[in-house]
Parts: structure tokens; sequence; C-alpha cells
């Protein structure tokens, strides 16, 4: 009984995700279309580290949009074709190595499929509507794939203490510039809290046994929307 009233409401759902993927497409493509131009020693220098982070990541070298748009300072986005953003205004303030910093993070992202992936978290989450529990279970989890791209990133560029220093300069830097952080996408820096257990977790201070992975994340909301399900189908 419950399946019937359940199943449009999922329809609507699905169609609201694909309404999104198609948003999160002409939102890129507008940033691509209206992308700034920059120094071409800079350009240079960030096309030169994706290209090496690509290669040791085994990835395809993705697109790099340099964007005039405030509020962030780089995230990656795009489903099918995944593309890096860059706050262009911060460039000048970045050396090189925080720079790759940045930029290996976000490579992390596109490596593992988090773009997609949280496509799909979301749809979850967004399922469980009526929960309050899916978003908090979200939130969690995103807060965990950014410690664990953190780590993955440290890996590569073997300097845990500069990484560290690189979130707290940016995150200061768009605090100075009063810019609040795009709510899309995966971005680099996060919450001031947020932000806080990210450095303490790359300086050492947090332990692996905190993880979230994404199946045991999507095994925890199917668990409560199966629940639901049985729950209304008794009262139903």
């Amino acid at each position: 009984m419950a399946v019937r009233y359940v199943s449009p409401i999922l329809v609507v759902l699905f169609f609201v995700g694909i309404l999104k993927v198609a948003a999160s497409w002409l939102f890129v493509n507008r940033l691509r279309i209206r992308e700034v131009s920059i120094d071409e020693h800079q350009r240079n220098q960030v096309l030169r580290i994706v290209k090496m982070r690509s290669s040791e990541l085994s990835i395809n070298t993705p697109e790099v949009i340099f964007s005039g748009r405030g509020g962030f300072a780089a995230f990656a986005a795009g489903i099918v074709k995944p593309a890096i953003i860059l706050n262009a205004s911060l460039l000048p303030q970045l050396s090189e190595l925080e720079l790759d910093n940045i930029l290996t993070h976000e490579l992390v992202h596109i490596s593992r499929g988090d773009t997609l992936r949280c496509w799909l978290l979301n749809f979850l989450r967004d399922a469980m509507f009526f929960s309050p529990f899916s978003r908090i279970l979200l939130t969690r989890y995103l807060l965990e794939n950014e410690r664990l791209c953190d780590k993955e990133a440290v890996k590569l560029t073997r300097n845990p203490k500069a990484y560290a220093a690189t979130l707290v300069k940016v995150g200061r830097l768009l605090l100075e510039g009063r810019e609040v952080k795009l709510g899309l996408a995966v971005s680099f820096t996060e919450r001031k809290s947020d932000l806080e257990q990210r450095v303490v977790s790359i300086l050492g201070g947090l332990t692996n046994g905190r993880e979230i992975s994404a199946p045991l994340f999507m095994a925890m909301l199917l668990a409560v929307f199966a629940g639901a399900i049985i729950y209304l189908g008794i009262i139903c």
C-alpha cells in the first residue's frame, strides 16, 4: 500500500535529480564562457601542475576553468567530464606549493569519481526528505570524504604541514574578502568548524576509524528508507 504513494514521489525526485545534473552542466558551461584572462605564467603553472598530478593519479587531464566569481578557492564539477574551476582572483596570492596542494585535492576528488558520487548521495538524501537523519548523515559523510581526499593529496604532495597551512591560508583569504563559498560541488575549503577538523586530521590528531565510506553511507540511508517503507506499509 505504501509503495503506491512512494513510487510517484521517487519518480519526481529522479527527474529533480536529472534537472540538477542539467543545471550543473549549464553552470559549468556558463563559467567556461565567462572565463577570465590571467597571466600567462600563472596559467602555464596551473596547467603544468594539473598535468603532472593527473599522470600520477592515472586519470585524463581535466579542463581547468579560471573563473572571475568569488566565494570559493577551487572545486570540481561535472559528471561525465569533470572540470576544475579556480578562483582567478586568488591566484596572485598563492605560491606554487599552495597551488599544488589545492589542485591535487581537486584531482583526487575527480580520480575518486566524487562528482558523480555526490549526485547519487544527494539523490538518496532527497529521497529521504522526510527524515532529518539523511541530512545529518550526508553532512557527516561529506566531511569524512574531504578528510580522505586530504590524506590522499598529502600522499602525493608529501608535506602535511604545508598542506594544512594552505587550508588555513585559503580560509583566511576568503574570510578577509568576505566571500561566502559556493554550496555547489566539491570545494577545497569548508565551514570553519569543518576546516579545523580537517587541519587536525591532516596533522595526525584523528584516527582513520572515524571515517564513513560511501557504501556504508548508502547502506545506512537505504536501511532508514526501507524501515520507513515498512512503517508506512503497517500504518496505511
